[in-house]
């Protein structure tokens, strides 16, 4: 994919000298604070805490005035809990929005990082279509306000149609995941000609000269190393693309569209009704020798322009852990047996095989 050719910074922005309300936490519709809870078994989140607060005043603001809720703070065994199997819809309070308002959970875009205070049950994920389990700590709104409005105009046409979601592992991929051309892989008229020119999810009309209203996504997410081509992609507005982000089919359609997009794209019912699972093409490449010599050629930092080892180390550890956790959440037990022990054998990170 293409570089940027000038680094963009955001103006976000800054509310020293106000009071804010904490946020990085989840809340329920009246504001009280909702504290997710891990079973220590499944590392899953299982049930949550309703507490009989709404602010921890001594969170202070840092220098742009804004409170995070640590998890020392929200995990203290000296809060009351006035509900310990809380159920109900999910709300928080938008970093960024100058008029503090509890906003629904649907209202923001994922984090696949994310904050431990905010990480919810995985049909909760399905239900606010987060990708992860996490969401970013500001709404959809200031995200196109402060950095879509930003970045977007320094992007390429490749970088508009090809997601940023593998750059991080563009070493570690085949040559054909790895093309930078990949919009050349599929014609945009015949695209639009596949859905009528409207968007597949609200059917809303589009045309190829307005770019700005439309995105070709990833029918099968990129995140899990599927290739855009010609079968998988799928006609979306921006709004719809951008509420999709990197869900799997069933995440984000109904039964009855998926069986549409299954006639459109020729991707069987079983897979895009399926759990999400990582490219075949992928998989045979992590078990063939190239992916052992990639690795060692990733850490060696053959082909990055980081100059100082030490954070180069650190982002291929980085990354290296991203991988691991994909594997283990979408493979089979051989076949993510066969890859961890290639990536413990080719690469000095033992801690990262740890978690």
């Amino acid at each position: 994919m293409a570089k940027r050719k000038v680094v963009n910074k955001n103006s976000y922005p800054n509310f020293s000298g106000t009071w804010r309300n904490l946020h990085s936490c989840l809340r329920d519709q009246n504001g009280f604070i909702i504290r997710p809870i891990v079973d220590p078994d499944t590392a899953e989140i299982t049930r949550y805490e309703q507490l009989s607060i709404k602010d921890i005043p001594d969170i202070v603001p840092d220098k742009t005035g804004r409170r995070s809720a640590s998890s020392k703070k929200i995990y203290s065994s000296k809060l009351k809990v006035q509900n310990f199997d809380w159920q109900g819809d999910i709300f928080k309070y938008c970093t960024h929005c100058e008029e503090q308002k509890l906003l629904c959970l649907s209202e923001y875009t994922s984090n696949n990082r994310g904050y431990k205070t905010c990480t919810v049950k995985h049909k909760d994920a399905k239900k606010y279509h987060l990708k992860g389990f996490s969401s970013q700590p500001f709404c959809k709104d200031c995200k196109r306000k402060y950095t879509n409005s930003v970045g977007n105009p320094a992007r390429s046409t490749e970088q508009f149609i090809e997601s940023s979601s593998l750059t991080r592992y563009r070493n570690l991929l085949p040559q054909t995941l790895r093309d930078t051309k990949i919009h050349k892989k599929f014609e945009l008229q015949k695209v639009f000609d596949k859905f009528s020119s409207k968007c597949f999810k609200c059917n809303v009309s589009l045309s190829p000269k307005d770019r700005k209203s439309y995105q070709i996504d990833h029918t099968l997410p990129q995140s899990l190393f599927w290739n855009l081509n010609s079968e998988n992609c799928t006609l979306l507005c921006t709004d719809c693309n951008q509420e999709k982000s990197d869900l799997w089919p069933n995440m984000f359609y109904s039964k009855e569209e998926l069986g549409f997009l299954s006639d459109k794209t020729g991707i069987s019912i079983e897979i895009l009704g399926g759990n999400p699972c990582i490219s075949n093409e992928y998989l045979d490449f992590c078990l063939s020798g190239n992916f052992e010599t990639n690795l060692r050629e990733f850490y060696e930092g053959k082909y990055s322009r980081r100059k100082n080892k030490e954070k180069h180390l650190k982002n291929c550890d980085h990354t290296i852990k991203k991988l691991i956790k994909k594997i283990k959440a979408h493979c089979d037990a051989d076949t993510a047996s066969i890859i961890l022990t290639k990536i413990e054998k080719n690469v000095n990170i033992s801690h990262t095989m740890e978690e």
